[in-house]
């Protein structure tokens, strides 16, 4: 076997294809936060964030503020492709770093 386990591994997140909330939610995508001031990650509805937003909302290259504790630092978003796949950063320039 490789070094990979492939029951884990997909490509990221591609922002041509699934660029709104709605397309997103109809892939199964699950989505969540991570704060990059206190380290704090959370999970995301995103049948509430549609709610809010709408279906032809962008998660993508945007932050909310935090929450945890009033920390008040940004919390990006990111996204998981499928229940066991890893968590990837929603931005658009994948060299800039996670």
């Amino acid at each position: 076997m490789g070094a990979r386990n492939p029951e884990r591994y997909s490509s990221p997140p591609d922002w041509h294809t699934h660029r709104t909330l709605g397309q997103m939610k109809d892939a199964g995508w699950r989505l969540g936060t991570w704060c990059t001031n206190c380290g704090n990650a959370a999970p995301v509805d995103i049948d509430q964030l549609i709610e809010l937003r709408g279906r032809e909302a962008s998660p993508w290259d945007r932050y909310i503020v935090c929450g945890y504790r009033n920390c008040r630092g940004r919390a990006i978003f990111k996204a998981a492709t499928s229940r066991a796949d890893l968590w990837y950063r929603l931005t658009r320039n994948w060299t800039r770093g996670v």
